[in-house]
């Protein structure tokens, strides 16, 4: 009978804390907010959806911000990647437009890697398949395999790293395994 009697006071203290957020005991102005440590607004452990919803309303707009501050320096490689691939096909070059892909696909990259990692927008497929297409590429022109080996390899390579890529959105979005904005 005490445990029911304790709930029931606990369940009135609740309710009375949020119903008056201040902390103050009386509706009264002069009454002053309960000290930080004295245990009178417990707050009730959340549970990892409630903390990841609570995570998304905070960064719902917020992308991470670059190491290197605010200078574009995703735009600006994506940009010369496209001025290389428009001079590789004026000058029928394909050296200078596999290197406008290769730059532009760094800016993407970069952008990419840094939501993934920390938990604003999940790009686990993207960062996989760039697992696949550099395994097989290092693969075919490197190493100098056969193609379909390298296509079993960089699918054997894939698809761990799809899965690890999802528990580490996982991990850095507060359980969630995808977001949609």
């Amino acid at each position: 009978m005490a445990n029911k009697s304790n709930r029931k006071k606990r369940r009135k203290a609740r309710r009375a804390d949020q119903a008056d957020p201040s902390g103050a005991a009386g509706s009264g102005s002069d009454a002053a907010p309960a000290p930080p440590g004295s245990g009178t607004s417990k707050k009730k452990p959340k549970s990892r959806l409630a903390a990841a919803m609570e995570r998304m309303e905070q960064t719902a707009d917020e992308r991470p911000q670059a190491p290197w501050g605010n200078f574009p320096l995703g735009p600006l490689s994506i940009l010369a990647g496209l001025v290389l691939i428009v001079i590789g096909v004026i000058n029928t070059d394909p050296v200078l437009m596999t290197m406008g892909v290769g730059i532009g696909a760094v800016g993407g990259l970069e952008l990419s890697i840094r939501e993934h990692f920390t938990g604003f927008r999940s790009h686990t497929t993207l960062l996989a398949g760039i697992v696949f297409v550099a395994t097989v590429w290092i693969c075919f022109y490197v190493i100098q395999l056969v193609l379909w080996v390298c296509l079993v390899i960089g699918a054997a390579l894939a698809v761990p790293a799809l899965i690890l890529f999802r528990k580490r959105f996982e991990k850095a979005s507060g359980g969630l395994s995808y977001k949609i904005r």
